[in-house]
């Protein structure tokens, strides 16, 4: 069995949870799923740290960013540990703002 590279904070799946239910009521099921698959992808990369990702410290904590097509999803880095899904904003957000909240 696969050990999945990356973990959510409850605050991030609920981000998700709104994200994929506004992609579905506003451009249908065709593109929620699309969407849906993109940011798995993309999750996937941030969990495999296996592309550019950008990372700088926050209040003592190590953070990882990937920005995904409206979205920027962030990661904590963990000792032996998934990384920790904290949020995904759209990129219009005060993000830095929101983040800090969330840490």
């Amino acid at each position: 069995m696969v050990k999945s590279k990356y973990e959510f904070t409850v605050d991030a799946e609920n981000d998700l949870r709104e994200i994929l239910s506004y992609t579905l009521e506003n451009f249908g099921k065709r593109q929620a799923l699309k969407y849906s698959k993109e940011l798995s992808f993309c999750l996937e990369k941030l969990g495999n740290q296996k592309t550019l990702i950008k990372e700088f410290s926050i209040n003592k904590h190590r953070v990882q960013v990937i920005h995904c097509q409206k979205h920027y999803i962030f990661g904590l880095l963990r000792k032996e540990l998934p990384v920790l899904i904290i949020a995904i904003f759209h990129e219009r957000m005060d993000l830095m703002r929101r983040l800090q909240k969330r840490l």
